[in-house]
């Protein structure tokens, strides 16, 4: 027990201390304090004032309404007091939760890729996020309620200071029936924290299908295959599972709530009938008598709202301890500190390298073993699921290998600074997936010192110059529509273009990786490629891969990978003289472009 509340205090100090330090944030805090309690205890003094004038003889209304009118005026100055103080400070806590987001994604950005597709992870990493995303959960509204509880305590000392002053029991009472409402509140915040987790599991997959059902590249399929019923009994699935799993929070409250009510009910008794009986017995007066009423009733909003904020700050830090885990946690294979680069072109080794993907029992690749020479152009071919992708993000670091070693220039990679390594590489990647980025700041992957005549250069040599030199901004015009509305959209093929124009831009690399460049291209632009093959490779080594065994004939070799190791090596010619899986994958391919599949006429 003292574990978890050294813990919750923790985490506590941890998250107010960055905001919480800044005179800007505790003066406001102060005026903001003081304001709140003003605004209440100058109500009672009022009312006490007023009704003594009252009781006077020789009634003055000139005196009631003086007493009135600088009531209302100091009423208005500490309102105006408590609402600019927190404004103030309102903005303050944004920026630093974003500040908070900002290590949130770039840990996401750094962190092993194979994470990625661990389902189980991503869940719970998620959650991080959530906790720094939104203003009304966790980081956010841990600043803000602390905030905004400050005059809550004020309040309640003074006000339990004054009942206690005329009876000790009406105090107690009071806060034996706060006591039993917090941890009411807090058993039930518990409960309802550990069902998030199977709740937002069917909230993701409700999510899921609701992102499809109106996501345009699953349009012409719904509509000419009428999948519109699939997609609403799955939809109707997880709101009546959501609705399972949700609805046990309103019976947890209406529980809890209810013994905390009864708590109140009964501190409430005690303290009127306390009150009743001074009165009866004439130690205190009638108009003592509603001071001391209304000083219950203040207390008792006073004590409902420190209650809400407490819980609050407990469900919201609970949120922002997945955070701290998530940041604290070193998600990233232990790389080398040294910086290496090579001149011109590399040789590459694999050694016995076999990888398994996280959550699987079965070798991607195992005891894969390969030379490429210094400037040669390699194509790495094989049947789907073969490992060719799971190859290139092992040799350019994306993943390190499960067993085995990775030479670059007879170096062990693992020797090699992550930053060196990565700028080794210029990679194509199959699917394309552009930002809403300026083309110029796609291909160079900044926001300045941008080279425009090579931006050119990459431009030219994929077709796509001429095309770009015409939109309204030219290179630096923005791509997608969901920042700029005149933002340019590519065809697929475009986009691949643009990756391979993104690869050419990028100098001092050593490879060349194209893992299925001409997927999306037309058959002309793709012969472009091809005959430009070396030129695109410039002076680096080059790995291609594809599926269309015709573009191997533009490589030195080609390297067949068939259940996770090298099957077949040799040049294009070399291979379709042998008997093997190459020749017999070629001989499947080109059939259907000949047109000799004993089609009659």
């Amino acid at each position: 027990m003292i574990k978890k509340i050294k813990k919750v205090f923790g985490l506590f100090k941890r998250t107010l201390k960055k905001s919480y330090s800044k005179p800007k944030v505790w003066s406001s805090a102060i005026v903001y304090t003081i304001a709140g309690t003003l605004l209440s205890v100058l109500t009672l003094f009022a009312i006490r004032y007023i009704l003594d004038l009252v009781s006077e003889n020789g009634f003055d209304i000139r005196r009631v309404l003086l007493v009135i009118g600088a009531y209302a005026l100091s009423m208005v100055f500490c309102t105006f007091l408590f609402h600019r103080s927190y404004a103030n400070v309102a903005g303050t806590f944004t920026q630093d939760r974003m500040e908070r987001l900002m290590e949130v994604l770039e840990k996401f950005t750094t962190m092993d890729l194979e994470l990625y597709e661990n389902e189980k992870f991503m869940a719970e990493a998620k959650n991080a996020f959530n906790s720094t995303s939104s203003n009304t959960t966790g980081y956010e509204e841990v600043l803000n309620r602390m905030f905004k509880i400050l005059p809550n305590i004020s309040l309640v000392l003074i006000f339990t200071i004054m009942l206690f002053a005329l009876n000790p029991w009406i105090s107690i009472a009071i806060f034996v029936s706060t006591f039993i409402s917090i941890y009411m509140n807090s058993k039930a915040t518990k409960y309802k924290h550990d069902l998030r987790v199977p709740l937002q599991e069917e909230e993701r997959k409700y999510g899921t299908y609701i992102s499809k059902s109106y996501d345009f590249s699953y349009a012409k399929d719904i509509r000419l295959f009428s999948m519109g019923g699939i997609f609403e009994r799955k939809l109707k699935e997880y709101i009546d599972s959501i609705y399972r799993v949700s609805k046990n929070f309103f019976s947890v409250d209406f529980v809890y709530s209810i013994v905390g009510l009864v708590a109140t009910f009964v501190a409430d008794f005690v303290g009127y009938f306390i009150l009743a009986k001074m009165a009866s017995e004439g130690r205190i007066d009638s108009a003592q008598l509603l001071v001391y009423i209304s000083v219950i009733l203040f207390l008792n909003t006073q004590l409902l709202s420190l209650i809400e904020h407490v819980t609050g700050m407990i469900d919201s830090i609970r949120y922002v301890d997945t955070t701290y885990q998530f940041l604290d946690t070193d998600y990233r294979t232990s790389y080398s500190d040294e910086d290496v680069s090579f001149d011109g072109p590399v040789d590459i080794e694999f050694k016995n390298v076999s990888y398994r993907y996280p959550n699987t029992d079965v070798d991607v690749l195992s005891d894969l073993n390969f030379k490429i020479k210094k400037g040669e152009t390699v194509a790495l071919v094989g049947v789907n699921g073969a490992g060719k992708t799971t190859a290139i993000k092992l040799l350019t670091g994306l993943i390190r290998p499960t067993s085995g070693h990775i030479y670059i220039n007879g170096r062990d990679y693992m020797d090699i600074s992550e930053k060196s390594l990565f700028n080794m590489f210029a990679v194509v990647f199959q699917e394309t997936q552009l930002p809403a980025f300026k083309i110029s700041e796609i291909l160079s992957c900044k926001m300045e010192d941008i080279d425009y005549g090579r931006i050119e250069y990459a431009l030219k040599k994929v077709g796509l110059w001429d095309k770009v030199s015409e939109l309204k901004n030219g290179a630096d015009h923005n791509m997608l529509k969901v920042i700029d509305p005149e933002g340019a959209i590519f065809s697929g093929g475009e986009n691949q273009k643009m990756m391979v124009a993104r690869a050419l831009y990028r100098e001092g690399s050593n490879v060349m990786i194209m893992d299925e460049p001409t997927a999306a291209l037309d058959a002309l632009a793709e012969q472009k490629i091809y005959e430009e093959i070396g030129e695109i490779m410039e002076d680096k080594t080059g790995i291609f891969i594809s599926h269309r065994l015709a573009s191997t004939r533009f490589c030195d070799r080609v390297m067949l990978l068939d259940g996770g190791n090298i099957a077949q090596l040799g040049t294009h010619e070399e291979l379709l003289a042998r008997e093997g899986l190459y020749k017999e994958m070629y001989e499947t391919q080109s059939k259907y472009y000949r047109g000799d599949d004993n089609e009659e006429n």
